[in-house]
Order: C-alpha cells, then sequence, then structure tokens
C-alpha cells in the first residue's frame, strides 16, 4: 500500500509546474517588480495561460490592472503597460480643442492643467467661466485632418468629476489653462 501512495506521490510531483504567483498583494495600478513574484510549484491544468520561471519580463515593470491577491498566478491578462493603465478613481476624458482652446501647442503627457468652462445658460446668455478643477495630461495628438491646429487631449481627472467635463468638452465649451507642476 505504502508503494502505491509513493508512486501516486511521485506521479503528481512530476506534472507539477513552477509558476510566477503574486508573493503579496498587489494593487490595482501597481507596477509589479521582481520582489513582488514568487515562484510555486503547481499542477498546471493545460486550460491555464500560466507564467512560468524565466516569463518574469512578461509582467515585472507592468501594471496590474485590478487587485492581485498574494497566491494568485500570474497572467499576462492581469497587467498593462504602464501607459495604458488609468489609476483607481481616476478617469480618462477625451477632448478634441481648437487654437485658442488650449494653451500652447507643446502640451505634452503629465503637463498639470486647470479646466475651465465657458458655457452659455440655455438662453444663450453668457453664463460665465466656470472652474470645473484641476487635471493631468494624458495624451496629446494633432488632428493632421483638420489642418486647423485642433488637437485631441486626454486628460486624466477624478472619476466623479469625467461626466461633467466630458458633457463639456462635448458641447465644445472646455478651455484648458497650464499650471505648474508641484516640485
Amino acid at each position: 500500500m505504502s508503494m502505491l501512495g509513493f508512486a501516486l506521490w511521485s506521479t503528481q510531483q512530476a506534472a507539477r509546474t513552477p509558476v510566477l504567483v503574486a508573493g503579496e498583494n498587489i494593487a490595482a495600478g501597481q507596477e509589479i517588480s521582481r520582489n513582488d513574484l514568487v515562484l510555486v510549484s503547481v499542477g498546471a491544468d493545460a486550460g491555464l495561460e500560466l507564467l512560468e520561471a524565466g516569463q518574469e519580463d512578461l509582467v515585472v515593470g507592468r501594471v496590474a490592472r485590478g487587485p492581485v491577491p498574494k497566491g494568485t498566478p500570474l497572467s499576462p491578462a492581469l497587467v498593462v503597460s504602464a501607459s495604458d493603465a488609468v489609476p483607481f478613481g481616476l478617469a480618462v476624458v477625451g477632448a478634441a480643442l481648437f487654437p485658442g482652446e488650449y494653451p500652447t501647442s507643446a502640451l505634452r503627457a503629465g503637463d498639470r492643467v486647470r479646466l475651465v468652462s465657458t458655457g452659455a445658460s440655455g438662453d444663450g446668455d453668457d453664463a460665465g467661466v466656470v472652474d470645473l478643477g484641476s487635471a493631468t495630461i494624458w495624451t496629446v495628438e494633432p488632428l493632421i485632418a483638420s489642418g486647423r491646429g485642433e488637437l485631441f487631449v486626454s486628460l486624466l481627472v477624478g472619476d466623479s468629476e469625467a461626466a461633467g467635463i466630458a458633457g463639456v468638452a462635448a458641447s465644445e465649451e472646455l478651455r484648458l489653462v497650464l499650471v505648474g507642476s508641484e516640485s
């Protein structure tokens, strides 16, 4: 009986594969480092896409899409490149802006801006300028097809403000003011 148990145990051990798992809890939006990874031998199911030893580069330096609890086997589906990750509690809003609606064509990712609405009330009267808060430039792309200096600007804003800012952008009432960064 002990030989049968040993044979079964040996077969199970031979079918085990060392895979990468989260060595600690990884927060959504956290960049993954080699220190966050550990190797654990598991009986891998052929249907699972798990990362084996030597495949660390598929996750190291990338950002967790969502929370990854300690002990979770890692796969490429759990991560995105740092430039594609939107931190928890934030959202990305896009706006097509004409010259005069943005302060400089030299805007770049990471610049801090104030968002201003120049909206008019429903009866056509000027409702005045409204400060919508601050944002960080996510991306900037010239809209070459327009030929009028138009930029498409993606803005990183608070999740709770995103809908209002998107509405102001859609109604072409959004203006950006470049502000200094904290040092």
